[in-house]
């Protein structure tokens, strides 16, 4: 009888045993595991609803402490690094809130008017199960004039 199977490790389990290191290793592209590098961000959008024939990529729940926000997303933009929109967006398609946003700038996210696209830049934390994104300016995107025929 082999060591294992004195210890009461049974020959079913020691795939599962010798393959765990290996499942412990696998990571997600673009989102490096080790130290936690935050992600320079800009986000547009609308807080609420967005006008008709607005151009939406995704519609995400934000929170501020207790509340929570519709933020439907019109253009995000990673500034540096090397994570891309499509991994951020899979990260935190699991959960029911896609940020927590925190910083200074928050009263003007909280007082943007419905149908007022904004622009957010700042940085996002992505660790385990926090998604935290550290705010440093919300700007109003100013509306494109029609153009003349």
């Amino acid at each position: 009888m082999s060591a294992l199977m004195r210890r009461g490790l049974r020959r079913s389990a020691l795939p599962v045993v010798l393959a765990l290191p290996v499942l412990l290793c696998v990571s997600r592209p673009g989102l490096a595991r080790g130290p936690v590098v935050p992600y320079p961000v800009k986000m547009r959008g609308f807080v609420g609803t967005p006008p008709q024939g607005a151009p939406v990529l995704k519609r995400w729940v934000v929170r501020i402490k207790n509340d929570r926000f519709d933020f439907a997303v019109t253009q995000f933009t990673v500034l540096s690094g090397r994570a891309s929109y499509s991994d951020i967006a899979a990260a935190v398609a699991p959960y029911p809130v896609a940020f927590e946003l925190v910083g200074e700038d928050l009263d003007a996210f909280r007082a943007t008017p419905s149908g007022q696209e904004i622009e957010i830049f700042g940085n996002l934390r992505m660790t385990g199960g926090a998604r935290i994104f550290m705010v440093s300016s919300v700007r109003p995107v100013a509306a494109n004039p029609p153009r003349a025929p």
